[in-house]
């Protein structure tokens, strides 16, 4: 069971995946590594989250079916291992008795979908093997659409923000993220919308109860999604343009839309999302200040005063690179932003609504129950 007072926390992304790859620490034992660990959840409160699994470039291009597989298998063998203490969720009843029960949620996410392919045979099986909530793109193009670029682009439409890579000296600069081309030329942001076949990829997930994440999207590839959907959307981890004009978040209008739709907007944690000082990349350890609390806090409120208490949710990208602000620093903190809310005079119910009503609204709605589908398989109601 969690130690907080307060509600527990569903968090929409978290790339402990991949995080647990790069440092070896345990997912079961408190590290002072990464954010995101079972005994620093207890502390904060956080009961569950949404478990990305998150390729770079050179995975998603090479074999993205291959290391996803690898992934999954990390993941299924931490649940093992834990005895009892995580659930892989499959359906919202699962989801509802992890809240109530105080057993660790994970919801399998993919961050990009690159492991299905054009004829989307691939989406079954994975949904079998646990998938329940997938974004189309990251900060790239791929066979289903264009993601929005993680730094700002130059007069000339490319990607502007270059940094040295250690061991290439001589070699110049290379775009962050892989996103370079060989011998250093750069690569054009394409500022496009949804392919058909990412069209159709939206139809598929819905078939199957799969929720369909907005974030990385492109503002064009936002739109055709929301021509197509019919089920709720989510933004797992965006943030608010209206306090930081940065093309990962989300502006007024398109709030209103995930909000029309019955969906949700998990805030993302990183200081680059949250503050305009730091939008452009601002070198955050070169004496520029920290976002605050308060700062943070004020995106939520902006989507409560904009659309309402039912439409904003925790997403805070932990363990995917992020510079979080120092009171929430890792997932033990968490119960600071609870407090800032409490500071603020939320209720009992809209901070339950924000912590995990939102999330689990969102599954009811979009999820199959397991006993549901396999009946639907072999041809039931």
């Amino acid at each position: 069971m969690a130690d907080s007072d307060y509600p527990p926390i569903i968090d929409g992304h978290a790339d402990y995946l991949l995080s647990l790859d790069s440092t070896g620490r345990d997912f079961l034992e408190e590290s002072d590594l990464g954010h995101v660990d079972l005994p620093r959840a207890r502390k904060g409160g956080l009961g569950g989250l949404f478990c990305s699994v998150f390729l770079g470039a050179g995975f998603a291009e090479m074999n993205p079916v291959g290391y996803t597989m690898k992934y999954l298998d990390d993941m299924y063998t931490l649940i093992d291992r834990s005895e009892g203490q995580m659930r892989l969720v499959r359906d919202a009843p699962a989801l509802d008795e992890c809240i109530e029960d105080g057993t660790f949620a994970n919801i399998l996410h993919f961050e990009g979908a690159e492991p299905i392919g054009r004829t989307l045979r691939e989406l079954r099986t994975w949904y079998e093997a646990g998938l329940r909530s997938l974004g189309f793109v990251h900060a790239r193009e791929n066979i289903f659409g264009n993601g929005a670029p993680l730094a700002p682009t130059d007069p000339d439409g490319y990607l502007a923000l270059q940094r040295p890579v250690p061991g290439r000296a001589g070699r110049g600069a290379q775009t962050i993220r892989g996103w370079g081309l060989p011998r250093d030329r750069r690569l054009p942001y394409l500022d496009t919308g949804l392919t058909q076949v990412g069209v159709e990829l939206i139809k598929e997930c819905e078939y199957l109860g799969i929720i369909v994440d907005v974030s990385h999207m492109t503002d064009e590839s936002f739109w055709d999604t929301v021509k197509v959907a019919k089920k709720p959307l989510i933004a797992s981890h965006s943030s608010v343009r209206a306090l930081c004009d940065q093309k990962r978040n989300l502006t007024d209008e398109m709030i209103e839309a995930i909000a029309e739709g019955g969906g949700t907007i998990g805030i993302n944690f990183s200081m680059r999302f949250l503050s305009q000082r730091h939008r452009d990349y601002a070198d955050l350890e070169g004496g520029a200040a920290e976002v605050t609390l308060d700062e943070t806090a004020d995106h939520f409120q902006h989507i409560i005063d904009l659309v309402g208490d039912e439409h904003v949710s925790f997403g805070s990208d932990y363990d995917g690179g992020i510079q979080p602000p120092p009171e929430i620093s890792d997932c033990s903190k968490l119960g600071n932003l609870m407090a800032a809310f409490e500071r603020r005079g939320y209720s009992a119910d809209r901070m339950e609504r924000i912590a995990n009503g939102n999330f689990r609204r969102v599954a009811h709605d979009v999820w199959k129950t397991v006993e549901r589908h396999e009946e639907a398989l072999v041809g039931g109601d």
